[in-house]
């Protein structure tokens, strides 16, 4: 159906016969996804293949794209087919609003298909779970470990990783990981004046910050009288792409 020119427009996989829509990345997620595949790649034998979000085919209904994978070397660097699970060493998933499915749905697929191994990089809970020894008849692992900051992990070939080198740092600002109300508090920081400087009806930047919050948070703007500044402007779409200020 890819080929066809379906879903031209979406990510998608196919997962144990369904389609499932593949959501945008946030900033934690691709960046442990970066952070991973660059780690491996250095860690891992140079004849090994390491691909970042590229398809996997486990059997006629699967064909999903890990964020991770590490794969035996092929003549023609898998130009002619996908991999494998006979290619395939290790799968990781970087989980941070996927978990449930990557621990229920993506682990069934993977040991349905004899996966060896299987990590899952839980973002919010900084444990990578490491599942090994798949029992296809089952569609389960047998084993699960868990490795935490502090710990290790051994990468195909022998290598070794550190956990707390996979796990982004924690965000300590606006603009890394931060819920929307969090950018709201910020931008309205940013609009408004100090609080004895709000009573005054000229200032704009109080009734800017005013229609800023309403319009994050869905409700529809008054109408436009002039256009904010262009550094502001800025601002607000680096936060949100979709919300469009106007200040009286």
């Amino acid at each position: 159906m890819g080929e066809a020119g379906f879903f031209a427009k979406e990510r998608v996989e196919l997962l144990d016969g369904t389609i499932v829509t593949i959501c945008p990345q946030d900033s934690p997620h691709a960046g442990t996804v970066d952070q991973l595949h660059r780690l491996l790649v250095r860690t891992v034998d140079d004849a090994l293949r390491v691909r970042a979000q590229l398809p996997i085919i486990l059997d006629d209904w699967s064909e999903p794209e890990p964020d991770v994978a590490v794969c035996a070397p092929d003549p023609y660097d898998y130009a002619r087919e996908h991999p494998k699970p006979k290619h395939v060493l290790l799968i990781c998933e970087v989980a941070v609003s996927s978990l449930t499915f990557d621990q229920a749905e993506k682990a069934s697929a993977y040991a349905a298909s004899g996966i060896p191994e299987y990590w899952i990089v839980d973002v919010e809970g900084r444990v990578i779970r490491v599942l090994t020894d798949p029992e296809p008849a089952e569609r389960c692992f047998r084993r699960e470990s868990q490795a935490r900051d502090g710990d290790v992990l051994h990468a195909p070939g022998g290598g070794t990783l550190a956990v707390s080198e996979i796990l982004p740092c924690h965000a300590s600002e606006p603009g890394v990981g931060t819920p929307a109300s969090v950018f709201v508090g910020a931008l309205r920081t940013r609009l408004l004046p100090p609080a004895s400087e709000r009573n005054d009806p000229r200032d704009c930047r109080h009734r800017g910050g005013q229609r800023l919050t309403r319009r994050l948070r869905g409700d529809p703007p008054p109408r436009p009288r002039r256009l904010v500044a262009a550094e502001e402007v800025w601002q607000v779409i680096f936060f949100d792409p979709r919300a469009v200020v106007s200040v009286g």
